[in-house]
């Protein structure tokens, strides 16, 4: 152990950075297909659950898109309205 405290204290710091990343790689758990294929068919279902919700937001916001168009056209065609009374008379 004391060897290798030794060792480590004669590297650079760029190697230290470079050893301690290299430990931590080391230690973590190494991911399988299956993993992937658990973790893609658990984020399918939360994709499935909320694609109901996001169509349901989408068409609501087309609607009050709509209606907004509807009203800013009435808003346009009587302020028309009133600059033609005007010009009339």
């Amino acid at each position: 152990m004391k060897e290798k405290e030794k060792q480590f204290s004669f590297s650079t710091d760029v190697e230290k950075t470079q050893i301690q990343k290299a430990a931590s790689l080391l230690n973590q758990q190494v991911v399988s297909l299956n993993d992937i294929y658990k973790r893609h068919g658990e984020l399918r279902k939360m994709s499935d659950r909320h694609d109901p919700i996001e169509r349901h937001f989408h068409v609501q916001q087309q609607q009050f898109l709509n209606v907004r168009n509807y009203y800013d056209r009435v808003r346009a065609l009587e302020h028309e309205i009133k600059q033609n009374e005007r010009e009339s008379r």
